[in-house]
């Protein structure tokens, strides 16, 4: 009972204990929630990612759908440094998330690391177009979704966003690197969003088995255009993979 008190009491001190991951390219990580330190135990230390973003060239032009606080796009400028790349300007990013929450934390992140002349932040909800669905704002907010209530705040209304509209607006020559992590959402982008997908040259995209099934994303994906690269099961139910336009 004291051991599980402790440590409720040290989560609940972390946005007071100013806690940053520093690398050595410069890029850092500020920690103040339980959601962002279980991030940096996946991003930097178990490096889900690296493999798959290493696999193609460094983007010069990033989506990140189900931005969360920005440790993604973080963690990409992170690798074109370590590529000896830092010659080069950082990746023009979009950065999207329907949890404004998330959003004022990833604005933050972004400026404590003089990333926020080159990236924009855009509030908004990947779901068919013209439609507004119940976004369930989650405790734990890597869980918020629309399929499922992870111990819930509160419930919104979001509308979608218009994807095409916004992506062509922005990125009129294509993407070279979109990451889609939706919590389900991954359905609605590959079913109602084909004319963005078809302008990215390659996509990062985890797949939640309680929305889609893992053959028809396949198929779906084969449709448009994509071969999977690389593949990272987590479990059964959930994977994440990189998949390059043919």
């Amino acid at each position: 009972m004291l051991r599980r008190l402790r440590k409720s009491l040290a989560w609940r001190a972390l946005p007071w204990a100013d806690l940053t991951l520093n690398l050595p390219t410069g890029i850092s990580f500020p920690i103040r929630t339980r959601q962002e330190a279980r991030l940096v135990q996946e991003i930097l230390l178990a490096e889900s990612y690296r493999p798959l973003i290493e696999a193609i060239e460094p983007p010069r032009t990033l989506v990140d759908l189900g931005c969360n606080a920005g440790f993604f796009t973080l963690f990409a400028e992170h690798l074109r440094r370590c590529r000896r790349a830092a010659d080069s300007p950082p990746a023009r990013g979009l950065l999207v998330d329907a949890n404004p929450d998330c959003l004022a934390r990833c604005r933050s992140a972004l400026a404590f690391n003089h990333l926020d002349a080159h990236c924009e932040i855009l509030e908004g909800l990947i779901g068919p177009p013209g439609e507004a669905l119940a976004f369930h704002v989650s405790k734990a907010d890597g869980h918020s979704s629309v399929f499922h209530r992870y111990c819930p705040r509160r419930t919104v209304r979001r509308a979608s966003l218009d994807l095409d509209a916004e992506i062509a607006q922005r990125f009129p020559e294509g993407v070279d690197l979109m990451k889609a992590d939706l919590e389900g959402g991954e359905k609605f982008l590959i079913e109602h969003w084909p004319h963005t997908l078809r302008r990215c040259r390659a996509i990062i995209l985890e797949w939640h088995r309680f929305a889609l099934e893992e053959s028809a994303l396949e198929r779906r994906m084969d449709e448009l255009g994509f071969v999977r690269r690389l593949k990272r099961q987590e479990n059964d139910h959930q994977a994440t993979a990189l998949y390059t336009a043919i």
